[in-house]
C-alpha cells in the first residue's frame, strides 16, 4: 500500500525519498481533488483582481495611489518569497509549507477586515498586514503547488488540465462574485464588503482538508549539499529556462495588472458605480473561464508558440478598442464589459501557455525551486506593471483630463495608450528567445 506524505511529515536527511508514481485512476483523483482545492481556496486572492478589494479600499478612504500599490503589493512579495519557500520545500516538504502559506491568507483576510473597524494609522496598518500576510502566504503555497502538480499530471495532459484547472476556479469565482455583486450598491456599505471578505477567509480554511487528504507528494526532495545559491545558479543554466522566464516577466510587466487601471477608470473617471464596475470586472472573469478552456486545448493542439504570438496582439488590440468607447454606437457598459472578457480570454489563454511551458523547461532535480523563479519573475512583473501605474498617476505627468482625435480621454487612458504600444512592440521577444519558440513547436 502506497504512502501518502501527509503536510507534517518530515524528509529524512540523507536518504532518498521513495518515488511511486500514480496509475491512471489515482492520477485523475488526484487531478480532480486540485481542481476542487483551487476552487474553493483562490477566492481570497482572486478579490485582489475582481474589483472587490478595488471598491473596499476606495470606501475607506485610501487615495487612489495607495488602492493601486495595495492592489500590486501581493505580486511583489511573492516575486520576493516563492523562490526561498521553494528552497525551504526542500528539507520541510512541500505540503507542510503550502499548509503554512494556506494558514497566513486567511489571517491577512481577517486582518483586511479588522481594517474597518478602526482608524487613523490603524486602518492602513491592518491594510497593510494583511496585504502582506496574503502576499507572504500565496508566495509559500505556490512555491510548492506546480512541482506538487508535476508528479501528478502527465505530460501529454499539462495544457488541458492547467486550462481545466484555470476554467473551474474561475467559473466558480465568477459565480461567488456575481451573487456577491448583489449586494452591491453604488457606495456599498462597508458590512457587505464584510461578508463578501469571509465567503474569501472561509474557503481558504475550507480547502485544507483538501490539500492534506487529497493530493498526494509523490516526489519528495531529497535535501542536496548544495547551498541555495549554488542550486539556484544550475536551476537558472538549465538550457532555455532563463530566457523563457525573462519573457514571461517583460510581458506580464506590461499587462496583467490593467484590470485593476479599469476599474480606477470606470469608478473614478466615468463616474460608474460600485455594482456596475464589480460586474464589469466578472466580464473579465468570464472571459478567463472561455480563455483556460480554449488556451488549454491550444497549447495541446498548436503549442506555446502560436499561444503567445496571439496573445500580444490580443492584448494591443483589446487596449486600443478600450480607448475608443466614445466612438462605438454601443452603450459604453456593454462595450466595456464585451473588452473585459476579450482582456480576460487574453490573458487566460496566456498564463495557460506559461504554465505548461515552465513545467517543460524547468529542469530536474529540484522542481519546486525551478518552477518558483519562472513564478517569481511572472509575479514580479505583475507587481511592477501596478507600481508603474501608481508612479505615473502619482507624478502627475498625464493629464486628468485630454483629447485625442475628437476622443475624451482620461489620465487612465493614458496608461492604457503606453501599455498598448509597448505590448505590440513586445513581440520582436518571440524571436529573441528562440529556445521558447522551438520547445513550443515541439510541445504535445
Amino acid at each position: 500500500m502506497r504512502r501518502l506524505a501527509f503536510p507534517f511529515a518530515t524528509v529524512r536527511r540523507g536518504v532518498p525519498p521513495p518515488r511511486t508514481p500514480l496509475d491512471e485512476k489515482e492520477a485523475r483523483a488526484a487531478m480532480n481533488a486540485a481542481v476542487l482545492l483551487q476552487c474553493v481556496g483562490m477566492l481570497m486572492m482572486l478579490m485582489f483582481t475582481n474589483g472587490v478589494l478595488l471598491l473596499y479600499f476606495s470606501a475607506l478612504d485610501l487615495s487612489v495611489e495607495k488602492v493601486v500599490f495595495y492592489l500590486s503589493l501581493p505580486r511583489l512579495l511573492q516575486a520576493v518569497a516563492t523562490v526561498p519557500g521553494a528552497w525551504y520545500c526542500t528539507s520541510h516538504g512541500k505540503k507542510r509549507i503550502g499548509h503554512l502559506g494556506r494558514m497566513l491568507m486567511g489571517i491577512g483576510g481577517g486582518c483586511l477586515v479588522a481594517g474597518g473597524f478602526v482608524g487613523d494609522w490603524r486602518r492602513e496598518a491592518c491594510i497593510a498586514l494583511g496585504v502582506t500576510l496574503c502576499g507572504v502566504g500565496e508566495a509559500m503555497f505556490a512555491s510548492g503547488w506546480f512541482a506538487l502538480l508535476d508528479g501528478i499530471v502527465p505530460p501529454a495532459m499539462r495544457g488541458r488540465f492547467f486550462g481545466r484547472l484555470r476554467f473551474s476556479w474561475q467559473l466558480v469565482g465568477f459565480a461567488v462574485t456575481a451573487v456577491c455583486s448583489l449586494w452591491l450598491t453604488d457606495r456599498s456599505p462597508l458590512v457587505v464588503f464584510y461578508g463578501i471578505l469571509a465567503v474569501g477567509i472561509f474557503g481558504v480554511f475550507a480547502s485544507g482538508t483538501l490539500y492534506s487528504l487529497r493530493i498526494p507528494e509523490i516526489e519528495e526532495e531529497e535535501p542536496g549539499r548544495e547551498g541555495p545559491m549554488a542550486t539556484l545558479l544550475r536551476v537558472l543554466r538549465a538550457p532555455g529556462y532563463l530566457p523563457f522566464c525573462a519573457y514571461v516577466f517583460l510581458v506580464t510587466t506590461f499587462t496583467a495588472t490593467l484590470p485593476a487601471i479599469f476599474g480606477l477608470l470606470e469608478r473614478n473617471a466615468l463616474g460608474m458605480g460600485d455594482r456596475t464596475v464589480v460586474w464589469l470586472g466578472n466580464f473579465g472573469m468570464l472571459g478567463c473561464v472561455l480563455g483556460f478552456y480554449l488556451g488549454g486545448l491550444a497549447v495541446d493542439r498548436w503549442g506555446t508558440k502560436v499561444v503567445f504570438l496571439a496573445a500580444h496582439f490580443g492584448y494591443a488590440l483589446t487596449l486600443v478598442l478600450f480607448l475608443l468607447r466614445g466612438l462605438v454606437p454601443v452603450a459604453t457598459p456593454v462595450w466595456l464589459g464585451a473588452l473585459h472578457a476579450l482582456f480576460g480570454l487574453v490573458f487566460a489563454s496566456s498564463s495557460v501557455a506559461i504554465s505548461a511551458e515552465m513545467l517543460a523547461l524547468a529542469p530536474p532535480g529540484n522542481k519546486p525551486l525551478a518552477t518558483s523563479v519562472c513564478w517569481s519573475l511572472f509575479q514580479g512583473g505583475t507587481a511592477i506593471c501596478g507600481m508603474l501605474g501608481a508612479g505615473l498617476l502619482k507624478s502627475g505627468m498625464l493629464r486628468d483630463s485630454w483629447r485625442f482625435g475628437g476622443l475624451d480621454l482620461s489620465a487612465y487612458d493614458g496608461i492604457l495608450l503606453i501599455a498598448a504600444a509597448l505590448v505590440a512592440l513586445l513581440t520582436v521577444t518571440l524571436g529573441l528567445v528562440p529556445s521558447v519558440i522551438g520547445r513550443a513547436e515541439s510541445a504535445p
